[in-house]
């Protein structure tokens, strides 16, 4: 049944592309000619053919824009979802952040340039940082 179907749209996706070849490769001329015989202005049928594919093109870009963000915040739960070993103290969990950005320079680049120092920073910032290295694989190093 699937493969009716399959076959089905591939005939019309044929079809429809040999329409689209026969117009592109149609004269000016006689495409206004077969818009009037139908009683249509081809200069109202150009403008409404261009304003339909801008809407699509918008179309497009809105969709994939709205399945990259729906990826993104799928991605950002199971993330936010997963549980990691994490000291059950502030000041260990610092300790730990610590550590581990102490002797790899190329890890403070993801701190903030206030925070630097690791001085004042909040403890949910601390957690946010040890996930995402946990994440990384960075931890299990220590």
């Amino acid at each position: 049944m699937a493969s009716d179907r399959n076959n089905q749209r591939h005939q019309l996706e044929s079809l429809l592309d040999g329409i689209v070849e026969s117009i592109l490769d149609a004269p000016e001329e006689e495409i206004d000619d077969d818009l009037k015989a139908l009683g249509e202005d081809p200069e109202k049928a150009a403008m409404e053919s261009r304003r339909l594919a801008l809407e699509a093109v918008a179309q497009h870009r809105t969709q994939r824009r709205e399945q990259a963000r729906q990826q993104y915040e799928d991605e950002q739960q199971t993330f936010e979802g997963q549980a990691y070993d994490l000291p059950e103290t502030p000041r260990a969990r610092l300790a730990l952040l610590v550590a581990a950005v102490h002797g790899r320079p190329h890890l403070s680049g993801m701190l903030t340039v206030e925070h630097r120092d690791l001085r004042g920073l909040p403890d949910e910032d601390v957690v946010g940082y040890l996930r995402q290295l946990a994440e990384l694989g960075v931890l299990d190093e220590l």
